[in-house]
């Protein structure tokens, strides 16, 4: 017997994913220290290996084959970002493991699977989602305020929702830069859409934060998002503002949820991680867990994602999960979260 289950993910050791990072590697050390204590699966520890990456999609495709090649983890969990899941996506195949919980919502992640587990939304069902509620708003145009990180598929989820809604849209591309940002913004402040729609990276985040903090810019009263793991940065960087997002887990903090209630016992005292991606990293890691609790033995990438891939449904925490992203019936799990303007989390 495997002395124990060992699962890796790499996280972007930068600055400005300070706090996406930490709220990941907060809430799933927090759930393997409360497994184990549990008497781990079957008996049998967890071990959670995370490595650090410079944010790149090179560095992270390179401790992805290393999680796969030498620390011989079952699964890779956690993947940040449309162009870094599709590099752990093709090591995942070449090494017959698995890829369990995506940042991401790309179609092309949905091509492998047997190998491939996103857990989420796709972002057509996310962009349909929350086109809905802009129409229902009465919103008439909206500006996408991208940095071009996102694979095209995204765009074109974005675009054809809003179409169909028949809500105005246009795209403005920034870098990551103060000088580009600000210049966006001036755009915006001349031309001012009802929604400002985001769809930035941290390094873009951090920047536009910066200057809504000490330029004051004027933006709609309205800002939205998809669900990113910049979540963890923007959602209170639009202060007095209202932010709406779509969500693919429940609020951290909700008193009715019975996984956000179990994700707040066992992160206790690691506080810093209640946020929207910390309880999808800590949804993620549970997918894992029990679907190894249900394989055969000896554990095996293998046994692993052949459980997974026979399972259209598992209930966690009281939720109804697919592993593969969608529910039986072909509906997805994609609610939507409002931060109001006096700073309270509604969905």
């Amino acid at each position: 017997m495997a002395q124990t289950l060992r699962i890796g993910q790499s996280l972007s050791d930068m600055p400005d994913s300070y706090k996406i990072s930490a709220s990941i590697a907060y809430t799933t050390d927090a759930l393997v220290a409360a497994v184990n204590a549990r008497g781990g699966i079957q008996g049998v520890p967890i071990e959670l290996v995370t490595l650090k990456d410079d944010g790149s999609v090179e560095d992270y495709a390179r401790n992805v084959q290393r999680l796969l090649t030498e620390d011989k983890v079952l699964a890779v969990i956690n993947c940040i970002g449309d162009r870094r899941c599709i590099e752990a996506q093709k090591r995942v195949v070449a090494q017959d493991a698995a890829l369990v919980g995506t940042f991401s919502g790309a179609p092309e992640l949905r091509g492998s699977p047997a190998h491939v587990f996103p857990v989420r939304a796709s972002y057509a069902a996310e962009a349909e989602a929350l086109a809905r509620q802009l129409a229902t708003m009465g919103t008439q145009s909206v500006v996408v305020l991208s940095d071009g990180a996102s694979l095209p598929a995204k765009a074109r989820a974005l675009a054809e929702a809003l179409e169909m809604r028949a809500v105005a849209s246009r795209t403005i591309e920034v870098a990551p830069t103060k000088a580009s940002m600000g210049k966006a913004i001036e755009a915006l402040e001349a031309n001012p859409p009802s929604v400002l729609l985001l769809d930035l990276t941290a390094p873009s985040v951090v920047v536009l934060g910066d200057i809504v903090l000490h330029d004051k810019p004027r933006l709609p009263a309205v800002i939205a998002s998809l669900s990113d793991a910049s979540l963890a940065l923007s959602i209170g960087t639009f202060r007095g503002k209202t932010f709406g997002f779509t969500t693919v887990v429940p609020n951290p903090e909700s008193l009715s949820s019975a996984l956000a209630s179990q994700f707040r016992s066992d992160i206790s005292e690691h506080a810093y991680g209640m946020t929207h991606p910390g309880l999808e990293a800590y949804l993620n890691l549970r997918v894992v867990l029990d679907a190894l609790g249900r394989s055969e033995r000896p554990a095996s990438r293998r046994a692993l994602r052949e459980r997974l891939a026979r399972t259209e449904t598992m209930v966690i925490g009281e939720l109804e999960v697919a592993p593969s992203g969608q529910l039986p019936g072909g509906g997805a799990r994609v609610g939507l979260g409002v931060l109001s303007a006096r700073g309270v989390i509604l969905e």
